[in-house]
């Protein structure tokens, strides 16, 4: 986790609901992440959080047990259920986590942020509107609950895999879905709850939601601030710095790595945004100079079509800011040359 500057505001990363009944946080390699643009309506608080390529994640809920009833809690990832516990009343305010999807009743598959998976082949691409519909999100349904007693678990398991999704159906602003980790070992109690329902299984009480996106996405959006990296010190102001014994080939050298080139600038439009095709073309492209800047892929990846590298060389992502024509401006600064 990143440190705080001093004086900065902590870091937000669990999501509530107005009265702060029930909590929910997305933690990777055990640090929860930062949840951003809080909204609460018609019995949902959402919010977004950043995928991180590749990160396996938890999904954690914390209840308080307002109004003194049991709970049922159930985790969906991408519009499917993956998991469910049920919360005793006596349990206290103990949060519960959910790893990952259970396959068998000694194992489960961990969750991990993947870029999204496209398909060109209609009869291939997934076709459950309630998949296709909640792609990118990770919701925890509240339901209250009497809790009655326990008996044999005879639940049947099934395989879990990322969905495909049609690429002529994909919207421009999907970046990621979940896919799943190999198998590990996690026993099951081998009970399963029975309870009396307060609401009605498929009308929770409240629903907490998490919507994942990529740090490029989210920046096109303006839902978090672009990260604006630190420029190199001035080509003469480090010739300056270097020591007297510095040779005039040496200092030279260190002149020539110091030049920049022009910046270039991507300029996006409000009528940029009224095609989706051509909305999706500029978030794949800015995906793809993020990715290889920071070292990492970008965009979905399609089924059976061989990855095309974009064209971009060494280019730095500088700053996006607005002109006074309400575009999105964002300067790509050259790295200097090694």
């Amino acid at each position: 986790m990143a440190l705080l500057a001093p004086g900065a505001a902590p870091l937000v990363t669990k999501l509530c609901d107005p009265t702060s009944a029930w909590s929910g946080w997305v933690s990777v390699d055990g640090q929860p992440v930062e949840i951003y643009q809080v909204e609460h309506k018609d019995r949902n608080s959402t919010c977004y959080i950043e995928a991180r390529d590749d990160k396996e994640f938890v999904v954690h809920f914390g209840p308080r047990f307002a109004g003194g009833t049991d709970l049922a809690v159930y985790a969906a990832i991408d519009g499917s259920s993956v998991g469910g516990v049920s919360l005793s009343r006596t349990r206290g305010n103990l949060p519960h986590k959910f790893k990952g999807a259970r396959v068998s009743s000694t194992a489960i598959c961990p969750f991990q942020f993947a870029h999204i998976a496209l398909t060109d082949d209609a009869d291939e691409a997934c076709q459950t509107e309630s998949v296709v519909k909640n792609l990118g999100t990770i919701q925890l349904e509240v339901y209250r609950t009497r809790i009655l007693g326990n008996v044999p678990n005879r639940e049947r398991y099934d395989s879990v895999k990322q969905p495909v999704v049609d690429e002529k159906s994909k919207k421009a602003t999907m970046s990621h879905s979940t896919a799943y980790g190999a198998a590990k070992t996690s026993v099951s109690s081998g009970q399963t709850t029975l309870v009396d329902w307060i609401d009605g299984l498929g009308s929770p009480f409240w629903t907490l939601e998490f919507k994942y996106r990529s740090r490029a996405l989210l920046e096109l959006e303006g839902i978090v601030k672009p990260v604006v990296e630190p420029s190199p010190p001035p080509a003469n102001a480090r010739a300056t710095s270097a020591s007297p014994s510095t040779s005039g080939s040496n200092a030279a050298e260190l002149k020539g790595k110091g030049q920049k080139r022009k910046a270039a600038i991507i300029s996006l439009s409000d009528s940029d945004y009224d095609d989706q095709d051509d909305l999706r073309a500029k978030v794949a492209r800015l995906e793809a100079e993020v990715g290889q800047l920071r070292g990492g892929g970008a965009g979905g990846v399609k089924r059976e079509k061989e990855d095309v590298k974009p064209e971009v060389e060494g280019e730095r992502i500088g700053k996006t800011s607005k002109d006074e024509k309400g575009r999105t401006v964002i300067d790509l600064l050259d790295e200097d040359d090694e």
